[in-house]
C-alpha cells in the first residue's frame, strides 16, 4: 500500500464495517432508514452495501461533517 493511500477504502475494511449493517438488520424490526456518518468513506461503504444487499427498500441517509457536538446534546450543563 502506498504511504499516502487511504486505509479505509481497502476491501477488508469495508467488509468489516459491513458487519454493522448486518447487526442493524438483525436487531431492528421494520427499518425505514439508517443514518450513517461519513468521513473517509469506509463506514458508509460497508454499512450501506450490507443493508442495501439485504433490503434495497431501506433508505440510507448520509450525515456529513456538519454535525452538532454530541457532548453538548447529551449533557449541555457540563460541556
Amino acid at each position: 500500500m502506498l504511504p499516502n493511500s487511504f486505509r479505509y477504502d481497502h476491501p477488508n475494511i469495508i467488509a468489516g464495517q459491513g458487519t454493522i449493517g448486518l447487526e442493524i438488520i438483525e436487531q431492528v424490526d421494520n427499518i425505514d432508514a439508517v443514518v450513517i456518518p461519513v468521513g473517509g468513506g469506509g463506514l458508509i461503504a460497508g454499512v450501506a452495501l450490507a443493508i442495501k444487499t439485504l433490503n434495497p427498500e431501506i433508505k440510507i441517509i448520509v450525515s456529513g461533517y456538519i454535525c452538532v457536538n454530541w457532548l453538548e446534546v447529551i449533557d449541555p450543563i457540563t460541556t
